[in-house]
């Protein structure tokens, strides 16, 4: 089985920071990104491919293929990617062995509120973080140079 260095929720993905600082920090193998859309998604899953990294994998499942498949994965360092605290907690309670989340960027939108810098959530995120915290440590951190912000800010 892989192992999964980082599970981060981002709802950009793989961009720019992803790349550049996360992979390089982490010495990832694999990018998992982990969304039901994306996975359907080639035009997109060909605009994140360009921005990883060239010595990096990249692959794109749903949340049931991971659930599912995650064990045939051997001997990788694993860089989850997640769109929202949703997909992680589904990964969670499928058996995932995910034991940290790095919350990284949730934009804004009508109804949501910033917690952090890049970080917005309404009610449900909170209260998906809140059921997260249970079988997870959190984190609100950007970039793996910076501090982490103070994560009691979800609930």
């Amino acid at each position: 089985m892989g192992n999964i260095v980082l599970t981060r929720i981002d709802h950009r993905l793989i961009h720019g920071q992803v790349a550049t600082k996360w992979c390089d920090y982490l010495q990832a193998d694999l990018i998992l990104v982990v969304n039901d859309e994306v996975s359907k998604n080639t035009f997109q899953q060909g605009l994140m491919d360009m921005a990883a990294p060239a010595m990096v994998k990249t692959r794109y499942w749903s949340i049931e293929q991971t659930i599912q498949s995650f064990s045939k994965l051997a001997n990788q360092r694993i860089f989850l990617l997640c769109a929202s605290p949703d997909d992680v907690l589904k990964l969670v309670k499928g058996g995932l062995p995910i034991h940290k989340v790095n919350i990284g960027n949730m934009h804004m939108e009508p109804g949501k509120r910033q917690v952090a810098v890049g970080v917005a959530i309404d009610n449900h995120d909170s209260e998906i973080f809140k059921q997260l915290q249970q079988y997870v440590e959190l984190e609100i951190k950007r970039l793996p140079q910076l501090h982490s912000e103070p994560f009691n800010r979800l609930f």
